[in-house]
């Protein structure tokens, strides 16, 4: 526990010093469901990076322009249903919307293009040789062709590759390459990122199956944060120091909280 807020405070200090903190903020809309276990692992995780982050709580009355990313992991309505065009309009401007939800593809990439799911759900992820460095080699850790494999569904289902839209990135598969688990795309002056992970799932009732629900919250969307704040900063030309830089810095933070900490004990 010590170590897990130790590192949350000094990922914290580094980024308000290298003013990444300042740099935007991060929406996050749990469906609003009531289990108090979504909200509090995804606050958890938003603690560990340090950025600044809102609630989307009263979803009829949100002001989108007031976000730079916005995660979810249970991505239906009211969300989409009541806010379908005021989020298009926010993400065609340059907002950075980053999606964890398999259980429904209408509506999720406003008529962009129509993807084709496939059926087949898989324990086994792979890391596309495309993938951005930022998401597999981030600061909170590296993704290689294991890290998220084992789940109850590591992939729920997938993206048939021939379906994705011209420029898409291709972050993560099946085992099949063709079955894609995660892809990201430009949409007007934003970004959209969309995985078939059962991300609510894994922030909530499915936290006994480890190891793939510690590193989907302590390496996976940790980096998947780093990753839509990089998006949203070079849509808006806001320079930020590469990740690797602050990961240097905040374990050398680290070391010396470290010390801090043994000479008090």
């Amino acid at each position: 526990m010590k170590n897990k807020f130790l590192k949350g405070l000094v990922v914290s200090f580094a980024l308000s010093v290298s003013g990444v903190a300042n740099a935007g903020i991060i929406g996050y809309y749990t469906g609003g469901d009531t289990n108090a276990d979504v909200n509090q692992s995804t606050i958890d995780m938003l603690d560990l990076t340090g950025y600044s982050y809102t609630d989307i709580s009263d979803v009829a009355n949100f002001d989108f322009d007031s976000l730079d990313v916005l995660f979810t992991a249970r991505y239906d309505s009211p969300l989409l249903s009541q806010r379908a065009s005021d989020l298009e309009n926010w993400v065609s401007n340059g907002g950075v919307l980053l999606i964890d939800d398999a259980s429904r593809l209408n509506g999720y990439f406003f008529n962009a293009f129509t993807p084709t799911r496939t059926s087949i759900s898989s324990a086994n992820v792979e890391v596309s040789n495309t993938a951005s460095s930022t998401l597999v080699n981030g600061r909170f850790g590296s993704i290689t062709n294991t890290t998220l494999d084992g789940g109850r569904s590591s992939l729920h289902g997938g993206i048939s590759l021939n379906s994705l839209p011209a420029g898409a990135t291709v972050h993560l598969t099946g085992t099949n390459t063709e079955q894609v688990a995660a892809f990201s795309f430009e949409f007007g002056l934003g970004d959209i990122y969309y995985s078939t992970i059962p991300g609510w799932c894994y922030l909530d009732f499915c936290d006994s199956i480890q190891p793939f629900t510690s590193n989907y919250q302590d390496i996976y969307l940790p980096n998947l944060m780093d990753f839509g704040m990089e998006l949203s900063a070079e849509n808006r030309g806001v320079e930020v120091p590469e990740p690797s830089t602050l990961a240097i810095f905040a374990l050398s933070l680290m070391g010396l909280a470290s010390r801090k900490f043994k000479k008090q004990a």
